[in-house]
């Protein structure tokens, strides 16, 4: 799915708030249709696709989303939902696991409901990010985003972080009625800080891909340390767990045969030791 994400705000301000992490969380707190602490694509007077909802996993509100057609022509203005003033990069203290959160979707053609999570250094250079595609769900149901610290430049401690949560197909657009709802969003597993020495990342390859009836995954380990090693499937849910343990310095093979129940589609794998987490993502098609 062709992504266009975090491509509009800037990506090295900064906007001080009243609280260090994700604002207004619960999506409690509105100024017209525009959520407290976010920005949103609403252009006033002419189209709102983010609103205030009442139905809400927790508490009284939601952030509704809905993809409406532009009048006079075939485009489409798809909903848009930033973290931060003006789309500003929000202050973190910590380098976060990821994110979680609540949402339900219906979704016209093969829109999905796109959350994406990116942190940074003070310099403004990358350090982790995650992104996921949510399906249709009629009713609420919890996702979870992991950060990737592989994909980023910067081994700095992170200090600014966003978030923005869309609609958008394969073609890069949204289709007119695809419509979204996310609440109760949360910070997961924190650290005080981090440096580059303990996000040395462990790199690890999988094969075949697509996987059909087994999945091999190879990684070597500098010395002898605890790991675990989890499926999940793109909505972030677990699947199951590959091997988890203390296990020696060196090469490491491990091979699964998914279970019958399974479905085909997109599944992460994810490494997790000291702390630290390098994620692959590979394709089930039996």
């Amino acid at each position: 799915m062709k992504k266009t994400l975090l491509t509009t705000f800037s990506l090295i301000t900064c906007v001080a708030m009243a609280q260090n992490e994700i604002p207004n969380a619960g999506f409690e707190d509105w100024s017209g249709d525009t959520p407290v602490g976010w920005t949103t694509a609403n252009a006033p007077g002419f189209l709102t696709p983010v609103t205030q909802s009442t139905d809400a996993a927790e508490g009284s509100s939601s952030a509704r989303g809905e993809a409406l057609a532009i009048p006079g022509g075939s485009a489409v203005l798809a909903p848009v939902l930033t973290m931060g003033v003006g789309g500003a990069l929000v202050p973190i203290t910590q380098a976060y696991e990821g994110i979680r959160g609540q949402y339900k979707m219906q979704a016209n053609g093969s829109d999905a409901m796109i959350v994406a999570l990116q942190l940074y250094d003070d310099a403004g250079a990358l350090v982790a990010s995650a992104e996921v595609d949510l399906p249709t769900a009629t009713m609420w149901t919890e996702f979870e985003l992991v950060l990737d610290y592989n994909a980023g430049s910067s081994t700095e401690q992170p200090t600014r972080g966003q978030i923005q949560i869309t609609i958008e197909n394969n073609s890069g657009t949204a289709t007119v009625g695809s419509v979204f709802h996310v609440d109760d969003l949360s910070f997961t597993g924190g650290t005080i800080g981090i440096d580059e020495s303990s996000i040395a990342t462990i790199p690890m390859a999988v094969w075949p891909l697509p996987a059909t009836d087994e999945l091999n995954v190879t990684f070597t380990l500098p010395n002898t340390m605890a790991v675990e090693l989890e499926v999940l499937d793109a909505t972030g849910r677990y699947v199951g767990t590959l091997r988890t343990g203390t296990l020696p310095a060196g090469e490491q093979r491990i091979s699964w045969h998914p279970f019958v129940g399974i479905a085909n589609g997109v599944y992460n794998l994810l490494l997790k030791y000291n702390g630290n987490i390098t994620t692959k993502h590979f394709v089930l098609a039996r």
